[in-house]
């Protein structure tokens, strides 16, 4: 909805029962943590993000993405 003039923000359209951080392995949830400063909010934001883009993709896979994702980034 409209209010202002402003639209709602984009996580609106996120699914109702996201992929979260919680659902994959203690490996890679302590791996992505570390990379996140241990932003919690950031980490299951980052991987609704990926779920949308590959929804046949398993929560292991889209936590391995985003990891890969981030230290690729920080790479240049």
């Amino acid at each position: 909805a409209l209010q202002d003039g402003v639209a709602d923000s984009p996580t609106r359209s996120l699914p109702r029962n996201p992929t979260r951080l919680d659902q994959a392995s203690r490996k890679l949830q302590r791996r992505l943590l570390t990379l996140l400063h241990d932003d919690r909010q950031a980490a299951d934001r980052l991987l609704a993000q990926v779920k949308l883009r590959h929804p046949d993709r398993s929560t292991d896979w889209c936590v391995e993405k985003v990891i890969y994702d981030l230290e690729r980034d920080r790479r240049y």
